[in-house]
Formats: structure tokens, sequence, C-alpha cells
């Protein structure tokens, strides 16, 4: 049995997966969510709309690195829908990234979502995207994974 069944047995319906779009920044976004930085993740309501099993309110999902090796699990604690209009600071610095300031962080969001937008055929011009209602998601480290990842893994 590979990590990944392994903590799929210990968290039932759990999904793998990566955060980022490539390998460094799959690498990248672990490691702030290891390190208790990055704390909620956004997205296109129409992607989250898309998917098969789309995470849940108490879902626990594993987090993949850039190799497909799980780091660790998360729990989702709540989500709600936020127009891009409406992003806030607070929600920027949840995400993490960047020196966690809203100025930085939008125009990163607007390309995320318009990309995604566009491998989905669905024309939506960068200036549509500020009407864009997205799905923002808060997520819980679980610590008590770190131990049983290094207990597993060592």
């Amino acid at each position: 049995m590979n990590l990944v069944d392994a903590l799929k047995a210990k968290y039932p319906d759990s999904q793998a997966w990566q955060i980022g779009d490539n390998a460094d920044m799959d690498n990248e976004l672990a490691d702030l969510v290891m390190k208790g930085i990055k704390t909620a993740s956004c997205g296109s309501l129409a992607s989250y709309l898309a998917e098969k099993s789309p995470p849940r309110i108490g879902s626990h999902n594993i987090i993949l690195d850039g190799r497909d090796e799980p780091v660790c699990v998360i729990r989702m604690t709540s989500m709600r829908l936020v127009r891009f209009s409406d992003v806030t600071e607070e929600l920027a610095r949840k995400e993490g990234e960047g020196d966690l300031s809203i100025k930085p962080f939008l125009p990163e969001l607007a390309f995320t979502l318009t990309t995604w937008s566009l491998s989905q055929k669905n024309l939506m011009s960068l200036r549509s995207v500020t009407g864009l209602t997205m799905l923002s998601a808060h997520i819980k480290y679980n610590s008590s994974v770190a131990h049983f990842l290094g207990a597993i893994t060592a």
C-alpha cells in the first residue's frame, strides 16, 4: 500500500490533488499550507460545479507536492461565494502568497480565473472577471497528519 492509499484508508472519501498548476508551484503552495501561511484557496464557481466530486465542508483532502507525493491532509472548514469585485485584504492574506496583500493578489487571481475559463472554451474577458462569482474555501491543516506522514516516510 502506498502512502496516498494509506491516507485514503485513514480519511475515507478524501481526494488527493496539487494546489498549483505546475510542479514548482505545487511545491511552493504545499509548503505554505504546511507552514500554516496558506489557509484559504479560491477559484471560479464554474470550475467547482464542473468537478465530479468537489470538496465540501468537512471533507479531508490530501495535498500533493510536485512529485505527486503527499505532504499533508487538510480539512475544508468553510466555503462561501464571493464576487471577484468583493475580494478582501483578509482573503488575500489567507491565500498566503506573495506579500500577503491584495494589490499583487488580484491580478494573479484574475489571470488564473481567465486561464481556466479559456481552457474550458468559455470566452470570458478580463473585464468580465470583476463580476465573476468565486468560491472561497477556508481550510484547516491537520497537524496530527504531519506526524502520521513523518512516521511513514521516516
